[in-house]
């Protein structure tokens, strides 16, 4: 019953300023902002967007830690090109995963000496990626050496996150 009460409305344009529109962006990346800083967890995944052609739209994290309000100019750690998160920007550090080339969804981590980064949460596209370290239900193709993968740490994002 009821599934055949149409109602029809008449949809209104208005004019919006492209101050007013940067406005309602900058509304929308603060809400953002605020799921993913409640949702990161030190020692768990995430992914950060990039264009980066060599990747799959993607970096694969490692959170080290909690995420943060930046109090002072700072230089963002390991980024190119350089960069300064504004004060009162929400942050977090992480370790980056590099993808093992033709395994797809398998990474490894990268040094924290050379992979640590800070993140600006309004770049981060995914908290709580799960990851599954080699095993018998979670192999890496038949060409790639399993003793040295291990010994790299390599894990594979879980199917059901892809």
């Amino acid at each position: 019953m009821g599934y055949k009460n149409w109602r029809v409305v008449d949809l209104v344009t208005t004019n919006v300023t492209p101050e007013e529109e940067e406005k309602v962006y900058e509304i929308i990346l603060h809400g953002i902002e605020a799921r993913i800083n409640e949702r990161i967890l030190i020692g768990t995944f995430g992914a950060m967007r990039t264009n980066d052609k060599a990747t799959q739209g993607y970096y694969l994290v490692k959170w080290i830690t909690e995420p943060y309000t930046v109090q002072e100019d700072t230089v963002m750690m390991r980024v190119e090109p350089q960069q300064s998160p504004f004060v009162g920007e929400k942050m977090c550090d992480a370790v980056f995963w590099n993808p093992v080339p033709n395994a797809i969804d398998w990474h490894i981590p990268i040094s924290k000496r050379e992979g640590l980064v800070m993140i600006r949460l309004k770049y981060v596209l995914i908290t709580g990626v799960t990851m599954r370290m080699i095993s018998d239900n979670n192999m890496l193709p038949n060409k790639f050496n399993k003793k040295q993968a291990t010994n790299q740490g390599a894990m594979k994002i879980d199917d059901d996150d892809v």
